[in-house]
């Protein structure tokens, strides 16, 4: 009967964890939508500007390359002009090889200066051919000629984008074309040729497609007519290439959205039904002569007279921003549930400690004063679990919920903060677990006690060791004073714990660059133990409180860490288990000294019975 009794006491104070910790869960969940729900524009605004950033660089770079194999080839070939009869020759099959490595250009042509193809090489089944001379070209009333041939030294012309055309008809498959021209100089200055190289534009744009999709709405790209490269489907692209598509443009489709979009070179707007996210592009190329590029009519001659641009243009209607909060909601949800899967055996284990102790206290001992000290632990417990296990709780969903949202946008900066307080709050949350369970351990009688002697210094520098990281997230130096070799007789488990929760102690409460000392002082008995740091201090009524089991304390650390005054109490019982003295001495905003005793191995005629004999007296 009595085992029944106490399973079923076990299993109500489970119940009533499992209570609180639902409690706890639903209203993290709750605040986290709530979060979500009064910044979600906020967020998507700031999103989708990163993103159109991001796909900016994106195309830019990949123009950047073209640019660069361009004056590569450019180099390489006039150098040839100047130095090797076989000029023809060599030269076509070198561009033959690059084709061929490349895959990138459609068509690598050099052209005369009367605007004849010299050299031409066709990408065919991935592969450079070199075009055989009854089948090379005139080419001189073609726009790309006329406007790059009388380019200077190092200037270099690049096209619109558009589709390749062949025989008066758009190509099929759409091959999206840019041609980069550079005019070629003998060593004496005098014009040879054109090196023009057709680059197909088609991967270029389905990197951009791919990057699109990381957007919360619909992402644009057009021309400076408001034509698409990129649009809300395929057969409303490359308008300004068929007559009969005039009207598949953003200008027609959404004029709200271009309206927005024509306003600057890059802002952001709220429109009624949605928000608008614009950047343009106008890339020129290094030394190029003239400033306007990427124009929607190809045969455009005079390049100078228009300056035009291309549109990156983001779009996310209310739908979307409505249907933005649905996966936050399910991953919150299957965090939490994680963590109430992982708390439950933790949560169970403190209830079956808590009752085992209950019931073992209530058969041995019936008077009053050991009673109400048994309902003092029980409430304590209840209120770190109710409250202090909370805070914690709830700074380490919401850090992590806040560093998954950074690193998706791609705030590395905010990331470093958020990565800090998250290193800081699990620390503190481990601390506190770890502390909680030891003290109720130690309550029901489970950590068995083994005096031994072992030398003081060497647990001292481990618990140093151990703390030593979280000293270095805050800069706080530790430093030891007179900590020589000295054996005592002591369990080391016990005395290892008592380091180490003074020192972490010591670190939560003392701010940025601070200092922690820990000194040795002997007699002939016992070896005398400071902790002393530079924190914030304690008032009396403090030192009082955290030294008193049925009052509920707790303070926050330099860095918002979280502590219940479990751990004191810990350092305390073990001192006393020993025979020793803890103390307290502290002053509010200058620091804090936790001094402890415990006896020394038989010194000067001292026999370690006489110690334990000692210890014995004290403890009753």
């Amino acid at each position: 009967m009595k085992s029944i009794k106490n399973n079923s006491d076990i299993f109500r104070l489970f119940l009533r964890f499992l209570f609180f910790l639902v409690i706890i869960e639903i209203i993290i969940f709750l605040g986290v939508v709530q979060f979500y729900e009064s910044h979600k524009k906020d967020l998507i605004m700031t999103h989708e500007e990163e993103l159109l950033k991001t796909l900016k660089n994106q195309i830019v770079y990949s123009l950047d390359r073209v640019e660069s194999d361009l004056r590569f080839l450019s180099n390489y070939i006039e150098d040839e002009y100047s130095n090797n009869t076989d000029f023809k020759q060599n030269v076509g099959m070198k561009l033959s090889m690059f084709s061929s490595a490349k895959l990138i250009y459609d068509q690598i042509r050099l052209l005369d200066t009367t605007g004849k193809e010299w050299i031409r090489v066709n990408i065919s089944e991935n592969q450079g051919i070199l075009v055989a001379d009854n089948l090379l070209q005139d080419k001189s009333n073609r726009y790309y000629f006329r406007n790059s041939i009388k380019l200077s030294p190092n200037s270099i012309f690049v096209s619109p984008l558009d589709l390749s055309i062949e025989n008066g008809k758009v190509e099929l498959p759409y091959k999206p074309m840019i041609r980069f021209a550079k005019p070629l100089f003998k060593e004496n200055g005098e014009k040879f040729g054109v090196l023009i190289l057709n680059y197909l534009a088609d991967t270029l744009l389905k990197e951009f497609r791919r990057e699109s999709e990381h957007s919360d709405g619909k992402i644009f790209l057009t021309n400076s007519a408001g034509f698409y490269f990129v649009g809300p489907d395929s057969e409303s692209e490359w308008g300004f290439m068929f007559p009969e598509k005039t009207e598949s443009n953003i200008k027609e489709m959404f004029p709200s959205v271009w309206q927005i979009a024509t306003f600057s070179n890059s802002n952001q707007a709220e429109i009624g039904d949605g928000i608008i996210t614009h950047n343009n592009i106008k890339y020129i190329a290094e030394n190029q002569s003239n400033s306007n590029l990427l124009i929607s009519d190809s045969e455009i001659e005079d390049y100078a007279s228009t300056v035009n641009y291309w549109h990156i243009i983001s779009y996310v209607d209310d739908d979307a921003i409505s249907s933005i909060l649905y996966p936050i909601k399910r991953n919150n949800f299957i965090i939490l549930s994680i963590l109430f899967i992982g708390m439950a055996p933790l949560l169970y284990f403190l209830a079956r400690n808590i009752s085992i102790r209950k019931a073992a206290i209530q058969k041995i001992i019936d008077n009053k004063a050991e009673l109400a000290e048994l309902n003092a632990m029980k409430d304590k417990l209840f209120s770190i679990i109710a409250h202090d296990l909370r805070n914690p709780l709830q700074v380490l969903i919401l850090s992590s919920e806040l560093l998954k949202v950074h690193f998706e946008k791609k705030y590395y900066e905010k990331m470093e903060k958020d990565i800090y307080k998250l290193i800081n709050t699990t620390n503190s949350f481990k601390e506190l677990l770890e502390s909680l369970l030891k003290w109720s351990r130690s309550q029901a009688g489970k950590i068995p006690f083994e005096r031994q002697p072992f030398n003081l210094a060497e647990i001292c520098q481990k618990s140093i060791d151990i703390c030593k990281g979280n000293a270095e997230l805050k800069d706080i130096t530790i430093e030891t004073i007179n900590c020589k070799h000295t054996e005592v007789m002591a369990d080391p488990n016990m005395i290892s714990t008592v380091f180490q929760n003074l020192i972490f102690n010591a670190i939560k409460f003392t701010p940025i660059n601070g200092k922690i000392s820990i000194s040795f002082k002997e007699d002939k008995k016992y070896i005398e133990i400071a902790v002393m740091d530079t924190g914030i201090g304690m008032t009396e009524e403090e030192i009082e409180n955290i030294l008193k089991i049925d009052v509920h304390f707790t303070k926050r650390g330099t860095e918002g860490e979280a502590g219940s005054g479990i751990g004191i109490l810990l350092c305390k019982e073990f001192v006393e288990k020993h025979g020793g003295n803890f103390n307290i001495e502290s002053q509010v905003g200058v620091g804090s000294t936790f001094t402890f005793t415990i006896p020394k191995v038989k010194m000067q005629n001292i026999e370690t019975s006489d110690i334990e004999d000692e210890v014995a007296i004290r403890n009753n």
